[in-house]
């Protein structure tokens, strides 16, 4: 069984978690995040679907040492109006594993939208 929502019954045994914002009105927002990058392939196609579905915004918490190896990425980031954070300053699996992770997920994104 998968779960989209935590049981109501966890709620109730741990008080010290914010499980859900009260909204005031009826305004509904969601905010989008990015983690571990900025990737190369990944970032800039990110940025133009962003721009492409009415310019939203977004923020990327960014890696260090990956932000060092890419400061342009960076600078468009910030260019188009999204926020930029730091995750942390390095993370070696991110570059060994995720890349071909979000490769995937890319790709199979492309293949849904082709279908």
């Amino acid at each position: 069984m998968y779960m989209t929502r935590t049981p109501q019954t966890v709620h109730s045994m741990v008080k010290s978690v914010l499980w859900r914002v009260p909204s005031s009105g009826t305004k509904k927002e969601v905010f989008l995040t990015f983690d571990d990058g900025p990737h190369p392939q990944l970032t800039p196609w990110v940025i133009e679907q962003l721009k492409e579905h009415g310019d939203l915004k977004a923020t990327f918490f960014c890696v260090g040492n990956q932000s060092a190896k890419h400061p342009d990425i960076i600078k468009n980031l910030r260019y188009a109006g999204h926020e930029v954070a730091n995750h942390s300053q390095g993370q070696n699996w991110v570059e060994q594993e995720c890349s071909d992770l979000h490769m995937a997920a890319l790709l199979q994104i492309k293949l849904v939208r082709s279908l």
